[in-house]
């Protein structure tokens, strides 16, 4: 809200991006990135349901997704329009729980059971 209790989307664009010249206003961004609730609901139950598994998991999967969301950031720089937030990060969650919980941790499990036998 600005000081005569407006939003800055109410206001009229004069065109003047650069902040410079007359008015003293600086840069006023109407639209930004938006992320929903929901987007933020499914990231949680990923990385929570791999936390009820298991610490490594869970760190494998929150890395993942946030992997996920700065790929969705890069390419909504580069593509300069709107793009869904979930299928990358989920995807890759998914991927990252699945190979952690049956790839990853069987093999460091394995590899300390058989050097603590020796």
């Amino acid at each position: 809200m600005d000081d005569a209790g407006g939003t800055f989307a109410d206001q009229d664009d004069d065109d003047d991006d650069d902040g410079g010249g007359g008015g003293g206003g600086g840069v006023r961004i109407k639209d930004g990135m938006k992320l929903g609730l929901g987007d933020f609901i499914f990231y949680a139950v990923l990385v929570g349901r791999a936390a009820m598994y298991d610490l490594f998991v869970a760190l494998l999967c929150y890395l993942a997704v946030a992997g996920g969301l700065v790929y969705t950031l890069v390419e909504l720089g580069r593509r300069r329009r709107a793009l869904p937030a979930l299928p990358a990060s989920i995807a890759l969650g998914v991927a990252a729980y699945l190979a952690g919980r049956y790839v990853l941790e069987p093999m460091i499990y394995d590899g300390l059971r058989a050097s603590s036998l020796e």
